[in-house]
């Protein structure tokens, strides 16, 4: 806790008074907008590579596709060719991406934990 002592004066009176400020919820509040910081950034990453990483394999498997000049064109819409490609090769996770994502779940959980000490004290 930081407290920072300043004093008042009174031009009819010599006396001067006390005055002592808790500055201590500036730092409070750098903790909060670190920690809120920290699980926005988590999370924003989660989504980014949930959604990003399925519409690059589908950009890949178009250029691919007009790269192949010859062939009749497996692909014609961007629903169309998610559906095929989840039809014909399913969701792949392997255990490495399952730790990972188990991981990442619990530091959240970690974060969130801290945030609320943080709020109530």
């Amino acid at each position: 806790m930081i407290i920072s002592k300043t004093s008042n004066s009174n031009s009819s009176n010599s006396s001067s008074n006390s005055n002592i400020t808790n500055v201590d919820s500036s730092s409070s509040n750098k903790t909060r907008k670190s920690s809120t910081s920290l699980i926005a950034g988590l999370g924003s990453g989660f989504i980014t590579c949930l959604l990003c990483q399925p519409l690059d394999i589908i950009k890949v498997r178009f250029q691919v596709q007009g790269a192949l000049s010859g062939k009749s064109h497996k692909y014609s819409g961007i629903i169309q060719s998610a559906q095929l490609i989840l039809r014909e090769e399913g969701i792949y996770i392997n255990i490495n991406t399952s730790i990972i994502i188990i991981i990442i779940i619990i530091i959240i959980i970690i974060i969130i934990i801290i945030i609320i000490i943080n709020i109530s004290t």
